[in-house]
This record gives structure tokens, C-alpha cells and sequence, in this order.
């Protein structure tokens, strides 16, 4: 019985503190911000796939992550070293609403907004 109290006052102690470590050793978080040199899409308003194109001003690997307007995150892919990129997405299996994009490079992030919508 003194070996769990002794084990649960341990970690009760030096928790706030392993916590806090953990902390500062994280990456720090690039904010994404619109910038329309850099990432376009076409059109903002899609039906069945979205045209995204992307401008770097060196060579770098980066991710492309789309999410929904909750901010859940819906579709992530990660794509090799390029200066510029195209790609024509499908939308066949993601339902209509307001989403977002969002690229992030090694030091630099950039979003935009677009809409799905299937009705005529």
C-alpha cells in the first residue's frame, strides 16, 4: 500500500513537470494565410473536382490537407519536392458544404476556401 502512494505522489509531482517539457520540445505551428500568387483553385465553387495549383518559390516537399467548415479534418495527402504543382482533385465521394485547403511547406503555409455544390 506505501509502494502505490508513494508511485501515485511520484507522479502527481513530477507530471506538471514532464508535461511541460513535452511542451517546449514540440514544433512550432506555421499559420496558414491566403495567398492568391501562391495557391489557386479552380473553380471555388465545384461539382464534381477542384483544379489546384501551386507556386513555390524554391523546391520543397509539402502537404495538402483539405477540411470541412468544423475544421474536421476530411482528406490529407503529402506530395514530393516540386516547385510547382497542378492537380486536378475529384469530389466524387465528399458531400456538398464550404471546405477549406490548406498547404503546408517547410516554412511557409497558405489556405483557401471553396465551396461543393451539385444542385442546377
Amino acid at each position: 500500500m506505501k509502494r502505490i502512494y508513494l508511485l501515485l505522489l511520484l507522479l502527481l509531482l513530477a507530471g506538471p513537470y514532464l508535461y511541460a517539457q513535452a511542451a517546449t520540445e514540440r514544433k512550432p505551428v506555421i499559420k496558414a494565410v491566403e495567398n492568391e500568387k501562391r495557391l489557386k483553385l479552380y473553380p471555388l465553387e465545384a461539382d464534381a473536382y477542384i483544379n489546384i495549383y501551386i507556386e513555390w518559390p524554391e523546391m520543397q516537399a509539402f502537404t495538402i490537407a483539405i477540411y470541412n467548415n468544423e475544421g474536421l479534418l476530411q482528406h490529407e495527402w503529402k506530395e514530393k519536392a516540386a516547385k510547382n504543382y497542378q492537380k486536378a482533385l475529384s469530389l466524387a465521394n465528399m458531400p456538398e458544404g464550404r471546405y477549406y485547403m490548406v498547404v503546408q511547406g517547410a516554412k511557409e503555409a497558405f489556405k483557401k476556401d471553396f465551396i461543393i455544390s451539385r444542385t442546377k
